[in-house]
């Protein structure tokens, strides 16, 4: 029992640790706010994976992965806020397991390879300030080491399955920061980084060591296509692009005096002292700052004045000038050498992404603690005692994080409590919104400009559109929505008119009564008949539809605007139309009795990705079009049956022309249809499709396609031998 206890007694005290950090977590409470959301209800937010959804360009596609781990649990009937205190754990848990790993497979066989400095290196990468800096569940900072791991075990063994495993990890832990590219930027930066330090380890050519990485980055590029592919598009022709045009750059002072050299070398910034109560007596106090600066000491004096051989000298000063160039980084424009970070965001295009730097800081860690490993290592003269000394010390500074510190929230939004308790009327109202069926968005007052902030202290993303299914409005830029903000200010309804985004399919008005700021829409001309749902927190209304028009609708004349809010198609001996949302990406149109050319408007914000083509044998024959969700006998307009399908098959769009190109602004996307020159008499089928679907669908076969060769073809590059 005494030997057993000598040599596991270091993982008892971990384990522990792992008990009261479970424990400090055990609450049930939602950590959301700030920059951090969670799909509230996983199965809605599948359904929000195509690239269009409420008006706007989608990203939803980028996070299946991620939303599938919330969605595995909420079939096991777990709610969304046990998954991520679930997730929570289990980023810790690997993050540590994984650094060990990572740190036994780059130092197999040498003097280094010992399992107390294993865990030594694994405890300072899971216990260091990094966690305080970074969002809570933020998951790259778990993936550095994971895929570290994987990339070793395919540089040592070349086996496909780290090849997969790999991929798989790269998409779950790094994509949920895409759009925005700067962590992966920066992982493979550390990447190219590690190999290095390998190929020192263990003499082989580095050309050879270039060529395996390559190959390991392209086959995870192959099986990830699905991704790649509509995000490259977006960058080129969408909003990807459009955001990268317009990024601010705070003229490269971002974190000017926040992330200086004497905090970021630390892994925080001065921000994490200034609004986070529970952590300011940490980050200020003794025994964090001597450990912390004492750290660093230790690296030098083991790197510099105590460690003589060559071969891993060289590896030391590596792992150092990896940890500094990315300390270097993250510190942005502060002295020293911070004109040169300026100037390189200013002009320099890629290097805009960088325009807030605290987070780049994370390419560090794994290295430093593999760093400061050796140094104690090399310190210790191969005795024991010092490593273990060193873990313990390490683990007693940082009890904050196994204590639970890190979940409150910052001072100024309920900064006694660990994240916020969401109101049960969210959920049940969210239920109501998802039972509405006819095809039409939620316009949410008081508009917002991506975060709200609630009478309850909350500030964050609106929760809601992270609950229900239903399309919502709830931006105040008016250009997402077809007119420009001079344009809303036109006529009686002075642009705060739920009137004006009436023209978006806007079916119902909700007033969240809990929110504060914003700009808040009138609800004059609504009367309590028209008021659906009263509640603490919701006013919920439907609009007259004398505001409002279908999804699809026609006009014989070119629509146009009356009083500067509402549109009167001129429906006189036109056709008959019915209509079916196969998905967000994608509706049927059937055209009856169509005599004569007609506008056909499709009622979403302008976009030029949206295509008008003939319907195939199969869509034309959908049984969507046997139910009717609502009728408009006033528009001659039927709204028939609506589902969330993937449909793989539309990858044929890609290589079928348009009928003609469609036009829009405050109406929508407008297309101009003469049935003599479709050559299918006066009734027909025609799809309105939002092409850049297409290339998910592309990328999804290719990915496929990847997989099977990858299996297939199991030895592509050379073997590495030491």
């Amino acid at each position: 029992m005494k030997k057993f206890l000598s040599r596991y007694y270091l993982y008892g005290l971990l384990f522990i640790a792992l008990l009261l950090f479970i424990r400090s977590i055990w609450d049930g409470y939602t950590y959301i706010g700030g920059d951090v959301m969670i799909p509230l209800h996983p199965g809605n937010a599948f359904q929000k994976m195509f690239l269009w959804n409420s008006g706007r360009e989608s990203f939803g596609y980028i996070y299946i992965l991620w939303f599938g781990f919330y969605y595995l649990f909420s079939c096991l009937g777990l709610g969304a806020f046990v998954a991520q205190k679930i997730l929570i754990v289990c980023l810790l848990v690997m993050g540590f397991v994984f650094t060990a790993l990572s740190y036994r497979e780059l130092f197999r066989g040498t003097r280094y390879d010992t399992s107390e400095l294993r865990l030594l290196a694994a405890t300072v990468f899971t216990f260091n300030p990094i966690y305080f800096l970074l969002c809570v569940t933020y998951a790259p900072l778990s993936g550095f080491p994971v895929c570290f791991y994987f990339l070793l075990k395919f540089l040592r063994r070349n086996r496909m399955t780290y090849a997969f495993l790999f991929a798989f990890f790269l998409n779950f832990l790094f994509f949920t920061d895409l759009p925005q590219p700067k962590l992966l930027m920066v992982f493979f930066v550390a990447s190219l980084g590690l190999c290095y330090v390998y190929q020192q380890l263990n003499d082989l050519p580095f050309r050879d060591v270039l060529l395996r990485f390559g190959a390991l980055f392209l086959m995870s590029a192959l099986l990830n296509l699905w991704v790649w592919i509509p995000l490259f598009y977006s960058f080129f022709f969408g909003a990807v692009g459009n955001f990268s045009k317009n990024m601010i750059t705070h003229g490269g002072n971002a974190e000017q005096g926040i992330a200086t050299l004497v905090y970021i070398m630390r892994f925080f910034n001065l921000a994490i002292i200034k609004y986070y109560a529970r952590l300011k007596p940490f980050l200020t106090g003794v025994p964090f700052v001597l450990w912390s600066f004492g750290q660093w000491v230790i690296i030098a004096w083991g790197t510099f004045f105590v460690l003589k051989e060559k071969r891993f000298r060289v590896v030391s000063l590596a792992l150092l000038a990896l940890t500094l160039f990315f300390i270097f980084i993250a510190k942005g424009s502060n002295p020293p050498l911070g004109g040169i970070f300026r100037y390189a965001v200013l002009h320099l295009p890629l290097a805009r992404v960088f325009r807030t730097t605290s987070s780049v800081v994370i390419g560090a860690v794994v290295f430093y603690a593999f760093l400061f490993a050796l140094a104690v290592c090399d310190l210790s003269k191969k005795k024991r005692w010092p490593v273990v000394a060193a873990l313990l010390a390490n683990m007693i500074v940082f009890y904050p994080i196994y204590s639970g510190h890190k979940f409150y929230n910052a001072i100024n939004y309920a900064g006694q409590q660990k994240g916020f308790l969401i109101p049960q009327a969210y959920y049940e109202f969210g239920r109501t919104l998802d039972g509405i069926k006819e095809d039409s968005k939620i316009l949410s007052s008081p508009l917002n400009n991506g975060y709200v902030q609630k009478q309850w202290q909350y500030f964050g993303p609106d929760i809601l559109t992270w609950i229900t299914n239903k399309p919502m409005i709830t931006l105040e830029r008016q250009e997402d929505y077809g007119f420009t903000n001079r344009e809303s200010d036109a006529g009686p309804s002075s642009g705060r008119s739920y009137r004006s985004y009436a023209l978006n399919n806007a079916g119902y008005l909700l007033v969240q009564k809990d929110s504060v700021g914003g700009t808040s829409l009138s609800t004059d001309g609504l009367s309590r008949k028209d008021l659906l749902v009263q509640n603490d927190y919701f006013d919920f209304y439907k609009i007259d539809e004398k505001y409002f028009l279908p999804h699809v609708y026609y006009s014989m004349e070119r629509p146009r605007a009356v009083d500067g809010i509402k549109v009167r198609p001129l429906i006189h001996d036109g056709p008959r139309i019915a209509f079916a949302r196969v998905n967000p990406t994608k509706y049927l149109v059937t055209v009856s009795d169509a005599s004569a050319p007609f506008w056909l408007v499709f009622n979403e914000p302008f976009s030029r990705h949206w295509k008008l083509y003939k319907a195939r044998a199969s869509d034309a024959r959908s049984r969507l079009f046997e139910q009717t969700t609502k009728r408009y006998p006033g528009l001659h307009v039927r709204e028939a049956r609506h589902r969330h399908d993937v449909t793989p098959t539309d990858l044929s769009y890609l290589f079928t022309s348009s009928l003609n190109e469609g036009s829009g602004g405050r109406h929508g996307n407008v297309w101009y249809i003469e049935p003599s020159k479709l050559g299918q008499g006066e009734d027909f089928t025609l799809v309105i499709f939002y092409w850049p679907q297409a290339l998910f669908y592309l990328g999804l076969v290719l990915s496929v396609l990847a997989a099977a060769a990858v299996a297939l073809f199991k030895k592509t590059v050379p073997t590495a031998k030491r």
